[in-house]
């Protein structure tokens, strides 16, 4: 993909509502999202279990910075 600024007076949400009419965007958008919604899940599963980033990741045999 590539990361060409928008066109002028242009938002992100137009840009978005045009580009997600393509089905292989459309696609790769809805995993990123899942992704991050599951990254989202587990840093909140995180904060309320009072584990750190190094806690975390010590408990899954990485590292913090792949925590992080």
């Amino acid at each position: 993909m590539s990361s060409r600024p928008l066109p002028p007076g242009v938002s992100f949400r137009e840009h978005l509502a045009r580009k997600i009419t393509d089905p292989d965007f459309r696609s790769l958008y809805e995993r990123e999202i899942a992704k991050l919604r599951l990254a989202l899940m587990i840093a909140e599963a995180r904060r309320r279990a009072g584990l750190s980033q190094a806690d975390l990741a010590c408990r899954m045999g990485t590292s913090q910075s792949t925590i992080a």
